[in-house]
């Protein structure tokens, strides 16, 4: 329903000024975070062309160990990322930068 698809696709807004790239960067990773969670979503978000790190991702050779180790890296600072930026949100916010 209309409800879901807004939820799935959060408005991303626009920069502006060299610190949008925080709240931009933030909802961006909000919504591919959402996507991640629905399967059908994920397929096709996969199978589109404008999605090339979804595409490197899927079909990296699994025994390289050097691409593993960085798409592990990728995975495991994800949310520590994500939690960062959501800090400087707050911090921006706070200097009525929001």
């Amino acid at each position: 329903d209309d409800k879901k698809k807004n939820n799935l696709c959060q408005v991303v807004p626009l920069p502006n000024k060299d610190t949008d790239w925080i709240r931009m960067t933030a909802m961006q990773m909000v919504n591919q975070m959402s996507w991640s969670q629905e399967r059908e979503l994920r397929k096709w978000v996969k199978e589109n062309r404008l999605d090339g790190f979804g595409k490197i991702v899927s079909e990296a050779d699994r025994n390289d160990q050097t691409k593993m180790a960085i798409l592990k890296k990728l995975k495991d600072n994800a949310m520590p990322a994500m939690m960062k930026l959501q800090q400087y949100n707050v911090e921006l916010n706070e200097m009525g930068d929001g």
